[in-house]
């Protein structure tokens, strides 16, 4: 569906890429509505499968790795498409405005305005464009069914005249051809992105699907306008002419879903120009005044001229592109092909295999053993799978297991380095006592010392006095004293 949504934008639900490129061969194009149909799916296919081989990341990766330096000539192909669809979007804003309003819309304003609410929106990002762009997809389906049906099942329908189908069956073949390229050309990244890990029926029942429903809205459409005359054949809008003819309520409700679908298709191409000139102007807000204006004024050829002469440029350089990719397809094929069985050869990957065409061989016995011996790889990749899941666990219980160990051995540690830390503590405060000890007793020491040399001075003293006072007594004129080491002596004369 993601495709679907890319290609059934605004120029697909207005009528005018069908009448464009289908309406001139009027009800002939309808048998060859089939043709479209299965060039779509070969293209999805193509695409979708060199997603798988190559899996891009952006446009770029893509054409690289299939131009290699020419990608950058691809690169800008995709600008310049990217350019054209800008335009022609303004142009149909306006478009919407001549429809719904008459001959009184003799101004561009829905598109000046459009173009200002871009240039806003491009700047500061895309965040809630994508959002507008999934809602408005099933209701663009539900109204074209609408519109469609009612209009048929109708009283009030018309002819288109001959003169307005009037082409050769051989330009009606180049048109179609032409509209798959081109629709194909402008969304082949969302085609390779989408189907990158899908498997080989995944792709091919999405390729058909989507194929398919294009095919029936082309025909659907085609069929509605060819029964609205004349003057909704020749309509910028068609599809938006025949819902305001059956019911204007209709009518408003298209208008509006319409300009949503051109306002968001805006966004998105302009952003994606606005990002390559990123590269060469560093003000993102200029890049868009710059890519907005040029578009504005590009538009004022109108949207029909648009449409009419520039898409089929854009599906010249789409049919190029493709003519290429199917050839690099086809050329590499087995290449990729043989990459994916050496992967799986050496137990790298479990994935699922394709099976290689049997015009591969040489034979349908060599076809048979590469089968066998694929099996039994896809058996021994499965093994492989079981016994790294085995191994890995074993692993991790390992790891757990030392991991504990080690929680264990660090707990003991912890704990001797406490015991350790304590026995520390108590050492050091043992020694801190031990010296206060001793210095209490140095003091002690120093004070009975002290006592006793206060105590020996003042016995000295008094044996002096004494003495003294004996002399005086004695009629004794001198006394000597001599320290020895028994004490003092004392010599009278």
């Amino acid at each position: 569906m993601a495709v679907v949504g890319a290609i059934i934008g605004a120029g697909f639900v207005s009528g005018k890429e069908v009448v464009s490129f289908f309406g001139s061969w009027g009800y002939f194009s309808l048998f060859l509505i089939a043709l479209v149909g299965a060039l779509f799916f070969f293209c999805f296919y193509i695409f979708s499968k060199l997603g798988k081989n190559l899996r891009p990341k952006s446009i770029s990766d893509l054409t690289s790795a299939m131009f290699g330096k020419a990608g950058v000539f691809v690169d800008f192909a995709f600008i310049l498409s990217s350019f054209i669809t800008l335009s022609s979007m303004i142009a149909g804003s306006d478009s919407i405005g001549q429809i719904m309003f008459g001959a009184g819309y003799n101004f561009c304003y829905i598109s000046i305005l459009t173009v200002m609410i871009v240039v806003i929106v491009v700047s500061v990002g895309l965040k809630f464009i994508y959002k507008i762009t999934d809602a408005i997809l099933p209701v663009m389906l539900v109204l074209i069914l609408i519109v469609s049906l009612t209009f048929l099942f109708g009283t009030s329908r018309q002819m288109v005249s001959a003169d307005n189908t009037s082409g050769s069956a051989f330009s009606a073949l180049i048109y179609f051809v032409l509209y798959v390229f081109m629709n194909t050309f402008s969304n082949i990244f969302i085609i390779a992105k989408t189907s990158q890990y899908m498997s080989k029926k995944q792709i091919g029942l999405a390729c058909g699907i989507s194929a398919g429903i294009l095919a029936f809205l082309v025909g659907l459409i085609l069929i509605t306008i060819m029964h609205g005359g004349n003057e909704i054949f020749v309509s910028d809008m068609p599809m938006l002419a025949v819902a305001n003819g059956t019911n204007k309520t209709f009518g408003v409700i298209y208008a509006i879903v319409l300009w949503l679908a051109i306002f968001t298709t805006i966004c998105v191409v302009a952003y994606t120009i606005v990002e390559w000139l990123f590269q060469y102007i560093s003000n993102k807000f200029i890049c868009s005044v710059i890519t907005l204006s040029l578009g504005f004024v590009f538009s004022r050829f109108g949207f029909s001229t648009i449409v009419d002469i520039f898409y089929p440029i854009e599906g010249i350089f789409g049919g190029i592109f493709i003519v290429y990719s199917v050839v690099y397809y086809f050329k590499t094929k087995k290449q990729f092909l043989l990459k994916e069985y050496s992967k799986i050869n050496t137990g790298k990957t479990a994935e699922s295999v394709e099976f290689v065409p049997n015009d591969v061989f040489a034979d349908a016995r060599q076809y048979e053993q590469y089968l066998q011996r694929s099996q039994n790889l896809r058996q021994n990749s499965s093994n492989y799978d079981k016994n790294v899941k085995l191994s890995t666990i074993t692993n991790k219980t390992a790891r757990l297991a030392t991991n504990s160990e080690n929680k264990q051995v660090i707990s003991t540690n912890s704990n001797k380095s406490a015991k350790i830390q304590t026995k520390i503590v108590k050492h050091e405060k043992s020694a801190t006592s031990k010296l206060k000890i001793s210095q209490n007793r140095k003091k002690m020491s120093k004070a009975s010392k002290m006592q006793t040399k206060n105590a020996n001075s003042d016995i000295f003293s008094t044996k002096i006095k004494n003495s003294s006072k004996n002399a005086q007594n004695d009629d004794i004129k001198s006394i000597k004293v001599q320290k020895t080491n028994n004490g003092y002596k004392i010599t009278k004369k």
